[in-house]
């Protein structure tokens, strides 16, 4: 996707949010495959994007059967992007990640 991205000519670079998965398993990076950290860095890297930040929805709360599974899925959410966040901006990546966000 990213190449299909890199293929528009534009005067200035594309503002991407890389979504997370929070344990839905439906959509976003994985945030423990090494790939989505290949991910992240190719879009700070390339000069038609840039890397706006991360969020993630943690969908699968709406099955949640009552309001302490809701927290817990929120807390998770929370935890997961968070964490991916941080590894980004330690070593040996070193990223910049402006805006991290959640909702559920």
């Amino acid at each position: 996707a990213l190449e299909a991205l890199c293929q528009f000519s534009t005067e200035k670079p594309w503002s991407v949010f890389l979504m997370v998965d929070c344990g839905y398993g439906r959509d976003g990076v994985d945030p423990a495959d090494p790939q989505s950290f290949a991910m992240a860095k190719a879009l700070v890297e390339s000069p038609q994007t840039q890397l706006a930040g991360l969020y993630t929805h943690g969908g699968h709360s709406y099955d949640a059967q009552d309001n302490e599974a809701v927290q817990r899925i929120a807390l998770e959410e929370c935890e997961a992007v968070a964490k991916f966040a941080a590894a980004l901006r330690a070593e040996p990546w070193k990223l910049q990640v402006p805006v991290v966000g959640v909702g559920s």
